[in-house]
């Protein structure tokens, strides 16, 4: 079941289709005990609203998984990069750089990509 769901997490295409798909691929993951796979998930998800152009609605949504305590180091900083990338496209520019700060700070790898 695993690899089924990580192959399906990455053969996501775009669209509503894609979000939906994604959001019941999230909740699989989760209540069969696949935590990495839930984070990756919710990575993906923002992910997809940033190449949709719908940029409130992943700030929004980053903003909650990170509120809700997201824990794994690399999901959070790649959600965090996509809130800040989000917050830059609505032109909040203060929250962009505090969220990218806390991406640096959560995978100090992560600055070649912010």
């Amino acid at each position: 079941m695993r690899t089924r769901l990580m192959a399906a997490i990455r053969l996501a295409s775009s669209g509503e289709e894609s979000l939906a798909r994604l959001h019941s691929l999230h909740d699989m993951a989760r209540h069969a005990g696949f935590d990495t796979l839930a984070a990756i998930s919710r990575a993906h998800l923002t992910d997809r609203l940033l190449i949709d152009r719908r940029f409130a609605e992943a700030a929004e949504l980053a903003a909650r998984y990170i509120a809700a305590g997201e824990i794994l180091p690399r999901a959070r900083a790649l959600i965090l990069n996509n809130l800040a990338q989000a917050l830059i496209e609505l032109g909040r520019f203060a929250e962009a750089h505090a969220a990218a700060r806390a991406a640096i700070t959560a995978l100090p790898s992560l600055v070649a990509m912010v």
